[in-house]
């Protein structure tokens, strides 16, 4: 079981990962990741939940692969087999931390308001106890049996997410292992 310090710990560098990949593939993009008219700031239209409409996430999964397997130094024939196991326990440990976003009040630009969206589909329990927390009149054994819902739910995506890391663990390099904690895709 994690605890709150580690929680804290994961999340910092998750996103310190994805904002180090980002910037990555964005200073590779066309016109160094600016606007369609080259000019800094202009961001142009943006869709329905806030996407830039040329976005397209298979490339950018493919520029993250790619990444990964440089850091890795991974042959084309190991990424094979790592690639899935790396893009697995990147998944498991999105759906943990599913929901924990809304549930600390961060929202991204055109985040419906509310445990709508993707995050609710990863995680339906976080959406439900954020739902009722939201509501001021719910009654607190509701909310209890929600919290209780909640655990139970990250209890299990725990195990799953030990299981697909003890896999990717077995498969790598004690080089790859170590780059891979400190990436804080294994622990």
């Amino acid at each position: 079981m994690m605890n709150a310090k580690k929680i804290k710990q994961l999340t910092a560098v998750v996103v310190a990962l994805f904002v180090g990949l980002g910037s990555v593939a964005l200073a590779q993009a066309p016109g160094g990741g600016r606007g369609e008219r080259g000019e800094r700031g202009e961001r142009g239209e943006r869709g329905e939940r806030g996407e830039r409409p040329n976005f397209n996430p298979e490339q950018m999964r493919a520029r993250m692969d790619a990444i990964m397997r440089e850091q890795l130094g991974a042959t084309e024939e190991e990424w094979e087999v790592l690639g899935p196991l790396v893009r697995e326990v990147s998944e498991k440990r999105r759906e943990m931390m599913g929901g924990m976003g809304r549930m600390m009040g961060r929202r991204g630009p055109g985040a419906p308001e509310g445990p709508e969206g993707p995050e609710a589909e990863a995680n339906p329990e976080a959406a439900a106890l954020q739902k009722a927390l939201a509501d001021e009149n719910t009654p607190a054994a509701d909310i209890q049996a929600k919290l209780d819902a909640f655990r139970k739910s990250r209890t299990a995506k725990e195990a799953e997410l030990k299981e697909v890391r003890d896999k990717l663990r077995a498969a790598v390099t004690a080089r790859q292992e170590a780059r891979l904690v400190l990436m804080g895709i294994l622990d």
